[in-house]
This record gives C-alpha cells, structure tokens and sequence, in this order.
C-alpha cells in the first residue's frame, strides 16, 4: 500500500490509499495479524521465508516501479482476495487450538471497505493516465495481479502448503 501511495498522482487516489494506511497502522494490523499467526502456532519459519522468496521479491521488484495504475489494479485485487480468504484462515487456527480472530475478524470488514476505497482510486488513477490510450497500452496492466497470484499459490499449493502453512500441525 505504501508503494501505492507513492506511485499514484491524483488527489482522490492519495486521500483513499492514505486513509486505509492510516487505518492499517493507527490500528496495528501488522501486530493483530502476527497475534493471531502465534495463537494458531503459525509462525513463519526460515523455511517458509525460502519457499516464497523468488515470487515475493518479484511482487516487490514490480512496486518499486511505482506504476500507479498497475499497482492499484493489484491492491484492489490483494484486498479483495484476502477480504474472503479470512474465513479460510480462521478454520485454520480454529484447528490449531486458536481463539485469537481478531485480526480475521477486523479484515473481514474493513477489506471491503478498502477493495471499494482502491477502485475509486483506480477510477481516478485510470482518468488522469494518458499514457494508458499511448504505446504504453499494451503494458499488462494485471501484471502485478499475476504476480500476487503465483506467490499465493505457492503459499497455498500443496507442495507449498506442506512448507508454509501444514508445519503447523506438526507443532
């Protein structure tokens, strides 16, 4: 979201990104989610942090390109995404032993309130591109989706769940 916020040039897109950052950090989320990863004994291990380097550094080499529009595209699908994976996860800690739902039950929320937020942005963002209707409007405008899409898979295949998510039943 912070790349986001850097790339994008209009007044409409900054004030929605802005709003939902200070929302993530005024509120903790990044804290409410490790919260809920330790109840639910779910804690990334080095493992882990190897199995999704290559898709996660290629997520990261295509923000910092800062192209506003394909990176909003990309935000408004993460936010989605996520907004109806929550259920998902809390079956997951649910079978872990886990009562901690606060961070599903936060993001359960205020993801959709976020996914609307960033397609107005993207409406905006769209209006004021120009070089969308130029030679630059064969770019992939899903790459970065494509992207975020094969490093969820690689989290949640399962070959990847056997590394990333399934070591917590071992523990």
């Amino acid at each position: 979201m912070t790349g986001a916020l850097l790339a994008v040039k209009t007044e409409p897109a900054r004030e929605i990104i802005l709003d939902n950052l200070h929302e993530e950090v005024r509120d903790s989320h990044p804290h409410m989610m490790r919260k809920f990863a330790m109840a639910a004994h779910a804690l990334p291990t080095e493992a882990d942090a190897t199995a999704v380097y290559h898709d996660l550094t290629n997520m990261r080499l295509f923000i910092g390109r800062l192209s506003a529009v394909r990176i909003v595209v990309t935000m408004a699908f993460f936010e989605g995404f996520i907004q109806k994976f929550m259920a998902y996860l809390a079956d997951l800690a649910k079978r872990q032993g886990s009562s901690e739902m606060e961070y599903t039950d936060v993001h359960g929320v205020c993801d959709i309130a976020h996914t609307d937020g960033l397609f107005r942005a993207l409406e905006a963002e769209m209006a004021a591109d120009t070089t969308m209707l130029g030679s630059d409007a064969a770019v992939d405008q899903f790459e970065g989706v494509n992207l975020l899409r094969t490093l969820i898979q690689t989290i949640v295949s399962p070959a990847g769940s056997e590394r990333v998510l399934a070591h917590s039943a071992a523990n």
